[in-house]
């Protein structure tokens, strides 16, 4: 059968009823499973691989396909609405998308992430459906060098993103790497303690929670005050309009984005996270007059755009020899296998019509999806209205509990509420959070890939400056690099006159304790076995010093600050004489605000530290959810008892509800009660 006749062939089974029921069925799964944080598009996919036996290979690729392609924009919901990716690949467009929200435009983003999805989508099919003939020689052109500066110019990003505040960018991107060491690999176990929790390292999607939704619901709960600071925005579908005109009006930095996500998507082991924060980092840093991280609509459009176009991407490796291009494809592709079809050239061959019925699901699957969140946007947007006694404490344990995930483990949980509070801080302190997560997602395929060049090419360092591939991305790279040293540059001296870098002692501590825990965790790594384990290690860990040494000697020099303070910090204070000061009435209400808002802040902090007491020892789904819900609502958002008991009761069942008949996953129960069921 020729790819002619697979496309004809494809064509008509679409069109049949039982095929059309899958894909909505298909379509329904995304939604779901990407509005809510923790359960990523792969767990629903797995969960409906038992169910899938006895139906014919066709249905079972529409149901699968259309599950993956369903969930990306829904993600961007929960993104933009309350500051929580659904998944993990949606984390960048909380930058700005939440901010828009903020300013009462949540309609607006919405819009531009329904249709910056729908055609990134197109881009990314019609890259696919181009390159598929002759993507072989594109594919296998990568080997371990390639990989390894693939990962390289990732955290390279870590720079471009900083923006004002440099040396914190590259202090998180190291704390970022470093976690990516934890646990049983090539050179044994580091970090892992004796704790077998620890031997699978890190979960990525615990630490996304913690720095975005814990934080948030830390931020919402201390300022008591709902997401949209603007009271009288008319909630109708003419923002979600607007949203929309602007993607079209926008037409080389969709592209641009797409091609990103479609081009990061083709490499296998990459990611969809990846491939979203290389496009937010290309639309920073080709616009001029950019106000990202402060509600720019591109910084909603240009992640979006890539995160439908790396599904196409990653579809062409997996149909094309067999090499899952992400996470959600490798589910698909073993659901495959186990149908008896056997994705690679021989598909291509044999069952065309496979491949056009995965190429024209992914489009039109993101097309439904979108058109579905732009029709229901009237009721979505109202969310940012609410409370936040209300919503944050539904965010805490939705976010808690998914945490928890498929491996159910607790110390997943301790991970998110550890690393919402450090969000919490890096956030207050203006810390970057954005190079934590690149170098925990890219730093140990960095290391891998850096080994194995050594072991395997013999040429020593060479090996990465000898091949085409690996010296346009060492081009690039470099690029990034000395782009992002001067555009800080070119901004100090615009503002040298008219203000000056303030480092706040609490900024300095901060840093000071990140810089003695990557102390400690340095001199650990001599004592790992294998001398190729501890180099990476090492490397990170005493470059990471380093740069907190350099922060707190320009911190605490006036000399240096004034010069250097830019690429230290992005704290200003104008010398604007316009500006009168507040009577002394208005500072004692400021002072008494800031007083009760500290209090409330210690509070919320330490309220985590007891849900987690509570959840281990008397289990986390049935006893600690309603409590902190109660607590939550109650004490800090002073809600009524009626109302406060009611929503821990509807909390509790409906999260009963989806770990019984949706993950089909065991009550935790905690130390206490375990032995009693």
């Amino acid at each position: 059968m020729t790819l002619l006749e697979g496309l004809t062939s494809a064509a008509d089974l679409l069109l049949s009823w039982p095929l059309l029921l899958f894909f909505l069925l298909g379509t329904l799964n995304g939604l779901i499973f990407g509005i809510l944080p923790g359960l990523s598009g792969s767990v629903g996919i797995a969960l409906m691989i038992p169910l899938t036996f006895g139906i014919d290979i066709s249905e079972a690729i529409v149901l699968f396909t259309a599950a993956l392609s369903g969930q990306t924009f829904a993600g961007s919901i929960t993104a933009i609405l309350l500051n929580t990716p659904g998944t993990a690949p949606n984390a960048a467009t909380t930058f700005d998308g939440y901010q828009l929200s903020r300013q009462g435009k949540a309609g607006f983003a919405l819009g531009i992430s329904a249709m910056a999805s729908s055609l990134g989508s197109l881009v990314g099919v019609v890259v696919l459906v181009v390159l598929l003939p002759a993507v072989r020689f594109l594919i296998l052109s990568f080997s371990y060098p390639e990989f390894m500066l693939l990962a390289l110019m990732g955290l390279a990003a870590i720079a471009a993103a900083s923006r004002g505040s440099l040396i914190k960018g590259l202090i998180a991107g190291g704390v970022g790497v470093m976690l990516a060491f934890v646990g049983l690999g090539s050179w044994g176990q580091r970090y892992v303690f004796n704790t077998l929790s620890l031997i699978d390292g890190v979960d990525v999607i615990a630490v996304l929670i913690g720095l975005f939704a814990i934080s948030e619901v830390v931020r919402l709960l201390k300022q008591n005050r709902p997401i949209s600071r603007v009271g009288d925005m008319p909630l109708d579908r003419s923002q979600v309009w607007q949203g929309m005109w602007y993607v079209i009006k926008k037409p080389f930095l969709l592209i641009r984005s797409a091609l990103v996500g479609t081009g990061l998507g083709i490499v296998p082991a990459v990611g969809g996270t990846v491939a979203s924060f290389m496009a937010y980092y290309q639309a920073m840093h080709t616009t001029k007059d950019g106000k990202f991280g402060r509600g720019d609509p591109r910084g909603v459009l240009a992640p979006e755009a890539a995160n439908d176009g790396k599904d196409a991407g990653a579809a062409l490796p997996t149909l094309a020899f067999g090499l899952p291009g992400s996470s959600d494809w490798a589910i698909i592709l073993g659901a495959m296998v186990l149908y008896g079809v056997v994705p690679g050239p021989n598909l291509l061959r044999e069952r065309p019509d496979i491949v056009w019925i995965a190429i024209i699901v992914i489009l039109a699957a993101s097309w439904v999806t979108s058109a579905i969140g732009i029709a229901a946007s009237r009721w979505l947007v109202p969310v940012t209205k609410v409370r936040p006694s209300l919503l944050a404490p539904i965010v805490a344990v939705l976010a808690l509990v998914g945490s928890f995930g498929l491996e159910r483990q607790f110390v997943d949980v301790m991970f998110t509420v550890g690393f919402g509070i450090l969000g919490y801080y890096m956030k207050i302190h203006r810390m970057p959070v954005v190079p934590l997560i690149l170098g925990l997602l890219l730093g140990a395929e960095a290391e891998r890939s850096f080994h194995l060049s050594m072991n395997l090419f013999d040429q020593g360092l060479l090996v990465f400056l000898t091949r085409p591939i690996s010296l346009v991305l060492l081009a690039v790279t470099a690029t990034l690099l000395v782009g992002s040293i001067w555009s800080v540059a070119r901004r100090r001296k615009k503002m040298a006159a008219e203000a000056e870098v303030v480092i706040a002692p609490a900024e300095m501590g901060l840093v000071a304790f990140i810089g003695a825990v990557m102390l400690l965790a340095t001199l650990y790594s001599y004592t790992f076995p294998a001398n190729e384990g501890r180099l990476f290690p090492q490397v990170v860990g005493w470059g990471t010093v380093a740069l907190v040494l350099i922060f707190l000697v320009v911190a605490k020099t006036p000399v240096l600050r004034s010069r250097w303070g830019y690429f230290i910090s992005e704290e200003l204070i104008h010398f604007d004489a316009s500006q009168e000061e507040e009577t002394d009435e208005q500072d004692a209400i400021e002072v008494e605000s800031e007083e009760v808002q500290a209090r409330r802040e210690r509070a919320l902090l330490l309220s985590l530290f007891g849900f987690l007491a509570v959840a281990w020892l008397g289990g986390l789904n049935l006893v600690a959810v309603p409590l902190y819900v109660l607590v939550l609502m109650r004490w800090f958002g002073r809600e009524k008892w009626r109302t406060s008991v009611i929503a821990a009761i509807v909390t509790t069942g409906v999260i009963w509800f989806m770990i019984n008949f949706i993950l089909s996953s065991p009550i935790h129960w905690g130390l206490l009660l375990e032995p009693l069921f």
